[in-house]
């Protein structure tokens, strides 16, 4: 929809996004359908089949250009493939893809300059692949009849044969030749349909965490004795409208099976493509230093598969790797992709085209209510985040690096998220790396809960969505969830706090010198001559290790009041106390770092904060409001 002169947007490369509007005459937008070849209308004479994906193509029509304009926009045309931007209605909102160019042809009727245009001409952009939708594709109609009693499913497998799965006596998963994985990519047209008659159960498994690789799984039972390594696509039905709609889960790869004696069937262990990174890391074919992006598409050519933000930005996608950080170590791809996944503040996974993809947290603004839900087990627990802090640690748990937002802070309880013995990021610019992660992060926030439904089964991984009870709203993130399809339908879904996080004052650090390596205040306190041995002993152990459990009772106080001439705040705290840490509203200019200092006035000693702007100049003579976190000395401190 073109809403405005800059609804179309267009870019190649690296390159930044040109506005289409103003070249343009009209604009038409298709969404083609792909159907499966199980599609089709039966005798009754109505419609049934697999909707693969709707590929949308924008058909443009540009005005008579110069030669200026022309030389902008060729290159877009010609490149291989281009990023878009447009306004989806379906959507309500912007979407981007991935496409290609059709042919064009630009008719000049005379000499071409900036005085003499060409005549008008008209191109196509193509989607490479298919619209890719929050929550999986379903109609309106189908979010109703799921939660009707005497409703009707039928689950139903394709089995791909001919998918070449290499195993080494349960050792190796895979194994390799030539740098290269040795994948026989299956054929779609040498297939067969497990229905409901050959299948007994189904049940299909999301395991995962924020900034963390995701593994999908699916397990089935059917009496069909199919061959490790075939590629099997699960999908339900619901009858919708006197046909079935389908919901498609993807692929997974057959990765064991055993005989169930009893029951006269098979029994099936599958995974996605994140299969073919559970393999022991050897060295990647690629030059240093290379970018986060190259390094990551290399990972999924070892891999065998494609990477579906290869032409994307993405966090931190541009940040240097400067040598192998994993040579010679014990550990496998997926490892790596959890720590790629830390660095890009997302979760690495496996996109329903079987490629690698960025993923990120996604708001559907869609809402389910207690219909939905058995009431045999259903928890929703306290709010986790808003994410609000990132720490850096190297392998000894030292504090090496943190940002923070010190607004969301003093609006919002702290919560942190610790981002350990990550290689990628200790040997970067930590500030850089850190800082956009917690932009990426930043806000994010989730009711923690655990509750049975009796079927939603289209939200998917990293979706948010709203759980109404009774006229009170949870906004709730999937990470967890287990469909089971047998005679009926059951879902599971659960999600906790992130491990590695920290949350509430009682469990901050006892040594919070924001945005500082611990050896630089060792300067500072040597510079000032404080020898107090409470504090010293504090940084030591934050030495030790960084995250140390406040097992005291941590007092909050507020103070206003302004700087001196050498930015120092008192904040009249003598030495019974122990000042943790201290946060401000900082401007968006002055935004910086406050530094506990324990001195002496007149004999007397005194805590007070030294103020500093980003630059890590004195905030001198400025009026500020900080909060101070401190406990009180025990006779042994």
């Amino acid at each position: 929809m073109f809403i405005d002169k800059y609804s179309i947007k267009a870019k190649y490369g690296n390159n930044a996004y040109i506005s289409l509007g103003e070249y343009l005459v009209e604009a038409k937008y298709g969404y083609n359908k792909l159907w499966a070849e199980d599609s089709g209308r039966n005798l009754a004479g109505s419609m049934t089949g697999t909707l693969l994906g709707i590929f949308p193509k924008l058909i443009l029509q540009f005005r008579a250009l110069n030669k200026d304009e022309l030389e902008i926009i060729a290159p877009l045309l010609d490149s291989a493939n281009q990023t878009v931007r447009y306004y989806d209605p379906t959507k309500k909102d912007y979407v981007e893809m991935t496409t290609y160019t059709g042919d064009y042809e630009v008719l000049n009727k005379n000499i071409i300059s900036n005085d003499s245009p060409n005549e008008g001409f008209s191109c196509s952009f193509i989607a490479s692949k298919k619209r890719l939708w929050f929550m999986r594709t379903h109609t309106n109609e189908f979010k109703t009849e799921i939660l009707k009693n005497g409703r009707q499913i039928n689950g139903k497998i394709y089995h791909y044969f001919n998918y070449d799965l290499i195993t080494e006596n349960g050792d190796e998963i895979i194994s390799e030749k030539n740098d290269n994985l040795i994948l026989e990519q299956y054929d779609k047209n040498n297939n067969e349909l497990l229905t409901e008659e050959d299948i007994y159960s189904i049940k299909i498994i999301k395991n995962g965490e924020l900034l963390q690789s995701l593994m999908k799984q699916l397990n089935f039972e059917a009496k069909n004795d199919i061959k490790t390594g075939d590629v099997v696509n699960p999908q339900l039905g619901l009858l919708v409208n006197n046909s079935y709609e389908y919901l498609d889960y993807g692929n997974y790869i057959i990765y064991s099976k055993s005989y169930n004696a009893k029951n006269e069937t098979w029994e099936y262990v599958c995974y996605d493509n994140m299969l073919y990174s559970m393999i022991q890391y050897t060295r990647l074919n690629v030059s240093y230093p290379i970018t986060v992006k190259e390094y990551i598409n290399a990972i999924a050519k070892k891999m065998g598969i494609g990477f579906a933000n290869e032409l994307d930005s993405f966090t931190n996608d541009n940040q240097l790797i400067y040598e192998d950080y994993f040579k010679g170590k014990n550990t496998s791809y997926r490892h790596i992709l959890d720590k790629l996944s830390e660095i890009t503040a997302s979760n690495i996974l496996i996109n329903d085209n079987d490629e690698l993809e960025i993923g990120y947290v996604k708001q559907t603004d869609d809402t389910i209510d207690k219909d939905y839900l058995k009431s045999v087990s259903v928890n929703f627990g306290k709010t986790f985040g808003v994410i609000n802090k990132v720490c850096l640690l190297d392998t000894q748990n030292k504090l090496k690096y943190v940002a923070q937002d010190d607004i969301s802070i003093e609006q919002n309880k702290l919560t942190q998220i610790n981002i350990t013995d990550n290689p990628i990021a200790l040997h970067s610019h930590q500030d850089i790396i850190c800082q956009n992660i917690l932009n990426q992060i930043k806000d994010i926030s989730y009711s923690i809960n655990d509750f049975t439904t009796t079927g939603v089964c289209y939200y998917d991984f990293l979706e948010k969505f709203n759980v109404d009870i009774n006229g009170n709203i949870y906004n709730c993130l999937l990470l967890n969830n287990e469909i089971t399809i047998t005679q009926g339908i059951e879902e599971v879904i659960f999600t906790d706090k992130k491990s590695n996080s920290e949350e509430e004052m009682g469990n901050y650090e006892t040594n919070n010198l924001t945005n500082r390596e611990l050896k630089d205040k060792y300067e500072q306190l040597e510079n000032n001559k404080i020898s107090n041995n409470s504090v010293i002993n504090s940084i030591n152990e934050s030495e030790e290790s960084s995250i140390i459990k406040v097992e005291k009772m941590l007092m909050i106080k507020k103070t206003t009041g302004a700087t001196n001439n050498d930015g120092f705040l008192n904040i009249n705290l003598n030495n019974d106390f122990v000042v943790v840490s201290a946060t401000a509203n900082f401007n968006t200019n002055d935004y910086g770092f406050i530094i506990p200092y324990y001195d002496y006035n007149n004999g007397n000693p005194i805590w007070k904060l030294k103020i500093e702007n980003k630059n890590k100049q004195a905030l001198a003579n400025t009026q500020i409001t900080v909060t101070v976190y401190y406990f009180k000395k025990e006779r042994n401190d």
